[in-house]
């Protein structure tokens, strides 16, 4: 199939691609404009890769959803009925901006730290680096008995 082959934009063609045809499909919604086409998934934009061969093509953007789909996911929702029972929406809106305010604040200068200095070692290294190193030594056993506590 060549790179770019142009469909009518029928629903009966939209589902009639062989195995050989599956690619990403774009499909016009107005009729004046051009009709759908679909492209190659052999066809190789660096040229370097095998077809079949992992690419890594995540953006910034997709990260970020990762991070926030990570960290609000199952503790959001979790501890909403328990925080709404004893501090109410007013409470528990005031309380989820203001953590969420420092959650956003430690985010940030991680990624400063992370950015100025790039280390191979968590980011109680940070701590050891930019504070002290006792501080350091106490941020790690902390993260660690925290981990193996919950």
């Amino acid at each position: 199939m060549a790179p770019n082959k142009t469909l009518s934009a029928s629903a009966a063609d939209y589902y009639s691609f062989s195995s050989e045809d599956i690619g990403v499909v774009s499909v016009a919604a107005d009729p004046g404009k051009p009709e759908c086409s679909v492209n190659d998934p052999n066809a190789n934009d660096a040229g370097s890769a095998k077809p079949n061969e992992l690419k890594r093509e995540l953006s910034g953007m997709h990260l970020n959803f990762i991070a926030i789909g990570g960290t609000i996911g199952t503790g959001f929702f979790l501890g909403t009925g328990t925080a709404l029972v004893n501090a109410g929406p007013g409470g528990c809106l005031i309380s989820y901006i203001f953590v969420g305010t420092v959650l956003w604040s430690v985010m940030v200068c991680m990624g400063e730290m992370a950015t100025y200095i790039p280390t191979a070692g968590a980011f109680s290294a940070y701590a050891t680096r930019f504070v002290d190193p006792s501080l350091g030594f106490a941020v790690g056993w902390l993260y660690w008995f925290s981990c193996e506590l919950f």
